[in-house]
């Protein structure tokens, strides 16, 4: 995994030499294969955080409502907004990137990704489920639920999320290393000390 001066280096020698950019040299495609390990080593340490945080925040409205909210907490749907904005946390590293030492920054500042880029870089995932458990949601809280349409869903949002990671993962070993959630958000993923001094960004 590169900082981001490293990441700012590669991208001028791969503008200058863009007819060697489909030859990577081993210790190059090593690098790709750690980051790849370490990206998917820290999501789910920050999906099972975020769905944590919902669960207790679940039942912190239940007891202060006498169970009244119970019903009608999502918490699925609370713990996939979370998600969204996981890579705004810390200055860019979060929960499961900061323990593994990787951040979330500006493509062109290499300052830390904002509460907009991490929306925009982690809906490219999230995006199919949370389009799911708001149906979800909305269907529970009419007289009839429809089992085998919020099923359906589902299951379609399943099949996004499988074939929008494989694309990510085939994304990341290109020349640029960056998914579709960065190259949309305009961030990148480098690698920076553990930090858990500042939750939120002045």
């Amino acid at each position: 995994m590169q900082t981001y001066s490293t990441y700012k280096q590669q991208e001028g020698r791969r503008a200058s030499s863009a007819a060697n950019a489909n030859s990577p040299s081993p210790n190059k495609s090593a690098d790709k294969v750690q980051a790849v390990r370490r990206i998917i080593a820290a999501t789910p340490c920050d999906m099972l955080l975020c769905y944590w945080i919902s669960v207790c925040l679940g039942i912190a409205l239940s007891i202060l409502t006498n169970g009244v909210s119970l019903r009608f907490t999502p918490v699925a749907l609370l713990a996939l907004c979370l998600f969204l904005t996981r890579d705004f946390f810390f200055e860019g590293r979060g929960i499961g990137r900061n323990l593994l030492e990787l951040q979330v920054v500006d493509q062109k500042t290499g300052m830390a990704a904002t509460l907009l880029q991490s929306v925009k870089r982690n809906f490219v995932l999230t995006g199919p489920f949370i389009i799911a458990e708001t149906l979800s949601f909305f269907l529970s809280l009419s007289s009839c639920s429809e089992t085998r349409v919020v099923f359906l869903g589902k299951l379609i949002a399943m099949g996004c999320f499988t074939v929008l990671s494989v694309i990510d993962c085939f994304l990341i070993f290109r020349s640029s290393g960056l998914r579709m959630g960065d190259k949309l958000a305009g961030t990148v993923v480098v690698k920076a000390k553990t930090s858990f001094r500042t939750p939120f960004r002045t």
